[in-house]
């Protein structure tokens, strides 16, 4: 159901109706004025040689393989992992909708379904931060980002620091080993076991349910901070971390 002004926010909201009736709901909220500062859609506009809004020139200056790329992203990708189990790596999250395996919503992201212009895998925010309990206990994690912060607890990962804004720190998690790399080359080692259900326990880590902002994460967690090594060493090799 649209707002009350919902139209009134949309791209080319003065033009004639007939001019935006082949176009989704959605790509009609991206380039509106109203949600600019959201989805920061004059950005990509300019990078392609158009005026903010120019549909004629945007369709006339993307190359076609760019379209082919963007027509085969997946929205779901589903990886079973032996040491992980399963992870379900999806935009906003999984809601728990009463079902064994949240198969319906799973089709929905594997068929790239776009009837529904919000579907709350993609769009979602408090209801889908939780791993489904009945995925939980078939050891399943769900895997995110969206919700511009930083968490990582039993069968659910929520990785997304900066939320888009480039003027705040990046981060990014290596994983099975838990590396939560930071932008500035530091990284912290996480307890994988309190977050897989299959990874063996890890002596000396951190094992409870984590929530970091951003800026915050380097003061709050300096017992585990690391530097990231230049050159020829990585953090991944035993050698260097046993070290």
């Amino acid at each position: 159901m649209l707002g009350k002004h919902e139209r009134e926010r949309w791209w080319g909201a003065d033009a004639e109706e007939e001019n935006r009736d082949d176009i989704h709901l959605q790509g009609l909220r991206w380039a509106g004025s109203y949600y600019e500062r959201s989805y920061g859609s004059a950005a990509t506009f300019s990078s392609y040689g158009a005026d903010k809004g120019d549909r004629s020139a945007l369709l006339r200056n993307i190359p076609d393989s760019h379209i082919e790329f963007l027509q085969s992203c997946k929205w779901v990708h589903i990886e079973d992992h032996p040491l992980l189990e399963k992870c379900v790596f999806v935009h906003a999250g999984l809601a728990a909708d009463g079902t064994q395996d949240c198969q319906q919503q799973l089709d929905l992201l594997i068929n790239r379904d776009s009837r529904h212009p919000q579907p709350e895998p993609l769009f979602g925010r408090d209801g889908v931060c939780y791993c489904p309990p009945q995925l939980a206990r078939q050891g399943v994690t769900v895997i995110s980002g969206h919700h511009g912060k930083v968490v990582l607890k039993n069968h659910r990962i929520i990785l997304d620091s900066c939320c888009g804004d480039e003027k705040k720190p990046l981060d990014g998690l290596i994983l099975p080993e838990a590396l939560l790399v930071h932008h500035d080359g530091n990284y912290e080692t996480k307890d994988a076991a309190a977050i897989f259900a299959g990874m063996p326990k890890s002596p000396g880590l951190i094992s409870n349910s984590t929530s970091i902002s951003g800026r915050n994460s380097q003061r709050e967690w300096s017992n585990t901070v690391q530097v990231m090594p230049v050159g020829d060493f990585s953090p991944l090799d035993q050698d260097y971390l046993s070290t």
